[in-house]
């Protein structure tokens, strides 16, 4: 018989580094230092590399972030960013996006 999760490995890893990713981001609640002149998207983008940089072995595609967050209207960023500076939870409509960020994401 087949092991049923050895070809799944990968893939299994890369979903347990998205949730632990997301977790964080959500418990950090990393607003950071802001830089003055970041626009709000540069600086949600920075702040998210900073967030998913801190987990150990994950390494983050920032042009891809910078393209995930192209993505987001001027409101989600705010929204986004609002929950970075909180530690609070992502809003329900953007449940889809925040879980495309593992697009972003590798293990080295």
């Amino acid at each position: 018989m087949n092991s049923p999760t050895a070809p799944h490995r990968p893939r299994a890893r890369r979903i347990t580094a998205v949730l632990v990713a997301t977790g964080a981001l959500v418990m950090a609640g990393c607003g950071g230092d802001d830089d003055a002149d970041a626009t709000p998207r540069e600086q949600l983008v920075a702040d998210l590399a900073d967030s998913l940089d801190a987990i150990e072995g994950l390494e983050v595609d920032e042009a891809c972030l910078t393209d995930k967050v192209a993505e987001l209207t001027d409101a989600q960023v705010t929204a986004m960013s609002d929950v970075l500076d909180s530690g609070g939870e992502a809003p329900a409509d953007l449940a889809d996006w925040n879980a495309s960020i593992s697009d972003c994401l590798g293990t080295g």
